[in-house]
């Protein structure tokens, strides 16, 4: 009878330590794939912020390339206009 007790208390503990293992096992897989979906997450937003700024960077060369031509024709204009003055 003894013996029967301390089998059974002896797979009882087996089972729980093989629960709470399988539980450790669990969390912690759950966690690399929370901290690798982050990861994830931050490298995609770094991405769109680099787009934003190249595209950013983009607009105000373009905008410099236009206000640059427009000073161009202006000048060119008032030239001719005063040569014609003359």
């Amino acid at each position: 009878m003894k013996k029967r007790q301390e089998t059974e208390r002896r797979e009882e503990t087996e089972r729980r330590e093989e629960t709470e293992r399988m539980e450790e096992t669990e969390r912690r897989e759950e966690t690399e794939r929370r901290e690798e979906t982050e990861r994830m997450e931050e490298a995609e937003r770094k991405r769109q912020r680099e787009g934003k700024r190249q595209s950013e960077g983009k607009r105000q060369r373009e905008w410099k390339r236009q206000r640059r031509e427009e000073t161009e024709r202006k000048e060119k204009t008032e030239k001719i206009h005063t040569l014609r003055l003359y």
